[in-house]
């Protein structure tokens, strides 16, 4: 019989205190900025906003441009004038002039702070938030062609440094009136559907344009969820949401968020085990999203190994998936074998000794670290080839195995050609008997 060790009831994790960082994304003529400015301009938000608007095009953390600290990172954002309008004031009552390092931005009476940047998105991120220590959130709108898959990978893996945010999440705006016509578009569909499938939250927006004799409401929806099963849906008309309506942010990261703990259960399409979110007959091209449910804990190095065959293409240690067989009729090279992910996100039962080293534990003994069950329950999140498996924060029901409650693993990928016996043969592998 497996040995359940598992912190003590008294035991208390820690709490996050970085700043949660949303990533604005969606096509030209979605609804972005009339949906900042609706957040903005709410005199009782009791968020104290940083906007950056981001206007390196087609970026990735290899191509901005460094700034020296003498230099400033920051100018108006393009909106200023609506802002201005909105509060019924000049803009040269809004403009601060900051220091060396940070340039002019917008301050608005609420607190929120609003920017473009045009040089490195961090350096002015931390110049920023250095001068506003006000600041609670953050917001980076991208331009409507922005890879959004890699500035949300260049707020991974620094937590413990001295850049004190975190990635809570993808929100894009989709146009619901043009959006299949953008799908079908071959100069903008790849970058449309991967705007959709990086995505936590996905705004439906301008559902009051759409007529009886084209598509409805419903045909969007299918094709959203089609190209992402994962991510939350919303509807919205002219980029109006219930600003009180914490979901407007995604809180895909967000390990302290009780919604982010059961979304992999509450969305459309994840009612049976095993079965894929959107039939596969009914799928754009080779993109689709494939899930895994499986009953019990995993071994945390193994399913590290595992993605990391996938993803990287490496040995996969123990871990025994073959990658490289036929994908069908034609099979594409993507990666690490035929298959691309694009995006992959769960929620786990960890143990192991990478769960016991985690969870911060001295367990004396090769065969009891190996054998170690964790109490707390874990996130798995994935962009491109870069992943993580963390701890959820925090001691509350939520963030805890119950005992009343199943233990499980459920995990969504998404992606071109993906193989789903594979993938279950790769994480059931990880299982610990």
């Amino acid at each position: 019989m497996s040995k359940f060790v598992a912190p003590s009831s008294t035991s208390s994790f820690p709490e996050s205190s970085l700043i949660p960082v949303t990533i604005l994304t969606g096509y030209l003529g979605s609804g972005k900025s009339t949906l900042l400015n609706s957040i903005l301009l709410n005199p009782d938000s009791p968020l104290k906003i940083l906007v950056i608007e981001n206007e390196l095009g087609q970026n990735t953390p290899d191509d901005q441009t460094s700034s020296s600290s003498s230099s400033s990172t920051t100018s108006l954002p393009s909106n200023s004038s609506a802002l201005a309008s909105g509060l019924g004031v000049g803009i040269e009552e809004l403009v601060v002039r900051g220091p060396a390092g940070v340039g002019t931005y917008l301050q608005l009476p609420n607190g929120c702070i609003c920017c473009t940047v045009k040089s490195d998105l961090t350096l002015s991120l931390e110049a920023s938030l250095k001068e506003n220590k006000d600041i609670n959130h953050v917001i980076i709108e991208c331009s409507g062609v922005t890879n959004v898959g890699s500035v949300g990978e260049m707020f991974w893996g620094d937590r413990g440094g001295d850049f004190k945010v975190t990635l809570d999440g993808i929100v894009c705006c989709v146009d619901s009136k043009n959006m299949m016509k953008q799908l079908n578009d071959d100069d903008i569909k790849d970058t449309v559907r991967g705007q959709i499938m990086y995505a936590d939250r996905i705004l439906i927006n301008k559902i009051d344009l759409l007529s009886g004799e084209g598509e409805s409401v419903d045909d969007v929806i299918n094709a959203v969820t089609e190209l992402n099963c994962g991510s939350s849906i919303k509807k919205s008309v002219k980029g109006v949401v219930q600003l009180d309506d914490k979901e407007t942010f995604a809180h895909g990261y967000n390990y302290n968020d009780v919604k982010n703990i059961k979304w992999l259960t509450e969305v459309g399409g994840f009612s049976a085990p095993g079965a894929f979110c959107i039939p596969k007959e009914q799928h754009l091209d080779y993109v689709h999203s494939v899930s895994i449910f499986l009953e019990g804990y995993v071994d945390h190095g193994k399913m590290e190994r595992f993605l990391g065959k996938l993803v990287w293409g490496d040995s996969g240690g123990d871990v025994n998936v073959n990658l490289g067989e036929s994908a069908g009729e034609d099979p594409k090279n993507y990666g690490a074998g035929y298959m691309k992910i694009f995006r992959f996100k769960g929620v786990i039962a960890a143990g192991g000794e990478g769960a016991a080293e985690e969870d911060e534990l001295e367990i004396e003994g090769d065969e009891e670290r190996q054998e170690y069950r964790s109490q707390r329950k874990y996130i798995l999140q994935g962009v491109n080839d870069t992943f993580e498996i963390t701890p959820v924060e925090g001691s509350g029901r939520q963030s805890t195995w119950q005992e009343n409650e199943s233990i499980r693993c459920d995990i969504v990928f998404i992606g071109g050609n993906l193989d789903k016996g594979v993938l279950e043969k790769g994480a059931r592998e990880c299982l610990m008997l």
